[in-house]
């Protein structure tokens, strides 16, 4: 009777650790905390535009080099209140400033291009970026609306700062998922070990 009390209470002990790493982990992923140094500095950047019966909101988070940052546009009806699915969204990156000097002469300066996905069909889309260069940097979403003339797309920009990241947050940052699953791991098979040696 009382190894089968400490089977379950070991059992019980083990999930509620292990759900404990796990949402540490997450909450470590996932936005932007004042009081972790291992967060990106700045501010979150939300521009809205209002035009042709659709609300539009574009979210740029802070940005540091070489890791990865969520950029989200949200599309709305503004008729019928409900998300607008089915638009064709292309963010575009460039550095503050339009034209650059070289050779006595004036240069546009190069603009990277890359298609947003759309998440479940609910008018949010996303594009997963890598910043290489810290600086100003111009962010544009181009948007296609179903059904809408092909040449006349609706746009909407804004500027953010990339900050060099430290090499303290590019190695955390790749390390914080191995060390979750390391240490989950290390737990199961310590409970696994335990029980094995009660039970003997």
């Amino acid at each position: 009777m009382k190894k089968m009390l400490l089977f379950f209470f070991l059992i019980g002990m083990s999930v509620f650790l292990l759900n404990g790493c796990m949402m540490m982990g997450m909450h470590g992923m996932s936005g932007h905390d004042a009081s972790n140094p291992m967060s990106p500095p700045g501010n979150m950047i939300i521009k809205e535009v209002h035009s042709n019966n659709v609300d539009i909101t574009l979210k740029i988070p802070p940005l540091l080099t070489d890791l990865k940052s969520s950029i989200t546009l949200q599309i709305y009806d503004t008729k019928s209140g409900l998300p607008l699915s089915g638009a064709f969204v292309l963010f575009s990156f460039r550095e503050a400033g339009q034209l650059r000097v070289e050779n006595d002469k004036e240069i546009s300066r190069s603009t990277r291009e890359y298609n947003a996905s759309e998440t479940a069909n609910n008018g949010t889309y996303k594009l997963e970026y890598i910043p290489k260069t810290a600086g100003l940097i111009e962010i544009g979403a181009t948007i296609q609306l179903p059904g809408t003339d092909t040449s006349n797309p609706l746009t909407v920009m804004a500027t953010q700062q990339v900050v060099q990241a430290s090499a303290s947050q590019s190695k955390m940052s790749g390390m914080k998922p191995m060390a979750i699953m390391g240490g989950a791991g290390m737990l199961v098979m310590m409970v696994v070990m335990m029980l094995g040696g009660f039970w003997h």
